[in-house]
């Protein structure tokens, strides 16, 4: 755990280094920690990327999944599982070069969409609510915009969601979704590893 203080935006303080090298390079999940808000609800979001071709990826939605619920029956809050989805070649989809007619555009983004609600019930039939309140939200766009805006949207008191742990200096500058993710948004957030992680910090540092 890190704690935030005050309640001003982390953009502006050394704090969001420390966290990004915590993200980055401790073994175990770790969780930022931002003072409750007044306009906060007891709400937790579990943000998740199915993908059943990357099993490193889909395993870590795993460990979202049982954190989240963990932390909603904990804190008895409701529970928020969010999927951002982007269709392949959405920006060239409706260009002339594509050749695709209206029709063709919509059917191929209902099927997109389609496949994406079929990975996302299924991994929602892993992890049954137990008798926790949860609700589902498939919406498109990338999810570094995505997953800030539903948060706000929802007021939800903490995220929960998955790094990939780039590290070296190529991470400081191209960083991953839950590094924009924490830049973005005024809650909590609490930060999974992928299975196998092995920190880059040795005794010896």
């Amino acid at each position: 755990m890190i704690a935030a203080e005050g309640r001003g935006d982390l953009r502006e303080s050394t704090f969001t280094t420390t966290a990004l090298r915590l993200m980055r390079e401790c073994p175990c999940p770790v969780w930022v920690l931002r003072r409750p808000r007044t306009d906060f609800r007891r709400r937790i979001m579990a943000a998740v990327d199915p993908d059943p071709m990357d099993e490193r990826r889909d395993a870590l939605n795993e460990s979202v999944m049982d954190l989240a619920a963990a932390l909603a029956e904990l804190e008895d809050s409701e529970l928020h599982v969010v999927h951002a989805w982007i269709p392949y070649g959405r920006s060239i989809l409706t260009a002339p070069i594509a050749g695709l007619s209206a029709d063709e555009v919509r059917r191929y983004l209902r099927e997109t969409r389609e496949g994406h609600e079929r990975l996302l019930h299924e991994l929602l039939l892993r992890h049954p609510p137990n008798g926790l309140t949860r609700c589902v939200h498939l919406v498109e766009g990338a999810a570094h915009r995505v997953i800030p805006e539903v948060a706000v949207a929802l007021e939800v008191e903490s995220i929960v969601m998955g790094t990939v742990c780039r590290d070296g200096v190529a991470g400081w500058v191209i960083g991953n979704t839950a590094e924009v993710v924490l830049r973005r948004v005024g809650c909590s957030m609490l930060i999974a590893k992928p299975e196998g992680f092995v920190s880059p910090v040795t005794p010896d540092d």
